[in-house]
């Protein structure tokens, strides 16, 4: 099984549940786009791998909650949600019909530790542990649009592209945002065409 190929995942029970996950998203793809992927190998392979990298780095944090920004189809969150089931997930997204769709995979695959949040970021004034975003926006307007959800201690994750691009941001805010603390930043090996993917870890102080 390809999950299992790239993964150090071999409970059956998860790597079931992670396969549904993917065959519903590429189902409701049809109607609602959720992601440019339009087959569900290429969806597992160039997208669902690589948000399960992040496993390994958060399965020991001591967090309690985690809100994911701009969430569409639910990446990188609904497969972490199922592998940590005692963390609790926020998936906020301002557009209904993606909201529809996590509400019917929360359904479908009784996720009990997900909440489903269709507003706009700057709206949301609960504080999170940790930020999470994938391919949604620049470090810079991540930042300020989470202002409201963020306290002192939180931890942004976010999953971006190339390294050079991700420097590029940094650069760009380095100057406007001074008490940002780079944590690390990470390389994802994503799949055999080796797509260069990142995730950068940082709080702002």
């Amino acid at each position: 099984m390809i999950i299992e190929k790239y993964t150090n995942i071999s409970d059956n029970k998860i790597t079931n549940k992670l396969l549904k996950y993917s065959e519903i998203l590429i189902e409701y793809n049809k109607k609602v786009n959720l992601t440019g992927e339009k087959y569900l190998n290429g969806f597992i392979l160039n997208q669902l791998i690589d948000s399960l990298q992040a496993y390994e780095y958060m399965k020991n944090l001591n967090i309690k909650s985690i809100l994911d920004i701009g969430t569409g189809g639910g990446l990188p969150r609904i497969p972490l949600s199922i592998l940590l089931n005692n963390f609790k997930f926020y998936l906020e997204d301002s557009k209904f019909k993606k909201t529809e769709f996590l509400e019917i995979v929360k359904k479908k695959l009784n996720l009990k530790n997900i909440t489903i949040i269709n507003k706009n970021i700057p709206e949301i004034q609960n504080k999170f542990d940790i930020i999470t975003a994938k391919a949604f926006a620049s470090i810079e307007k991540i930042i300020k649009l989470t202002k409201n959800s963020r306290h002192k201690n939180t931890l942004y994750f976010l999953f971006k592209g190339k390294l050079n691009k991700i420097n590029e941001e940094l650069n760009t805010i380095k100057n406007k945002i001074q008490n940002i603390n780079i944590i690390n930043i990470n390389n994802i090996y994503t799949n055999d065409l080796h797509i260069e993917r990142n995730f950068v870890l940082f709080n702002v102080k």
